[in-house]
């Protein structure tokens, strides 16, 4: 690895230097009675700055607002593709008020209705799924 590198920096140099033009070992000072120059800035640099700190602003402001989203309307983000087979799963939640919220809740094949509140835990409805092997008969009459 350590070739390598040397290897490409002496073929930038070679490239970046003219041909036939030896590069000297060490520059030769500035004369005193000359002032030292310096970079100014120009108004082209400094739009580019303001640019740069507006879009810094802009991806902020953005990134806030799409986790705040995310957080507001509890988009279903796992970090799992795979399906799982838990028996448990909260599949919606609905803030009544403050204290109070109902959540539908599947076990197994069923799926529950429940309030909780400050008070306790209620279930109000049950509904259960057939399996899919297990079809309903209908007899027409």
């Amino acid at each position: 690895m350590r070739h390598l590198l040397a290897a490409c920096m002496t073929t930038c140099l070679l490239f970046t230097t003219p041909a036939g033009r030896a590069v000297p070992a060490e520059s030769s000072p500035a004369p005193a009675s000359q002032p030292i120059p310096f970079k100014r800035a120009t108004s082209g640099e400094d739009d580019m700055v303001m640019r740069m700190i507006g879009a810094l602003v802009v991806a902020g402001l953005s990134a806030l607002g799409i986790a705040l989203l995310i957080r507001r309307y509890g988009l279903g983000i796992t970090g799992s593709l795979r399906p799982s087979n838990k028996r448990l799963v909260l599949q919606e939640r609905l803030r009544v008020s403050p204290g109070t919220q109902l959540l539908v809740v599947r076990f197994d094949e069923e799926d529950l209705l429940i309030a909780e509140s400050a008070s306790g835990v209620t279930i109000l409805q049950r509904h259960r799924h057939p399996l899919p092997n297990q079809e309903e008969k209908s007899v027409d009459v």
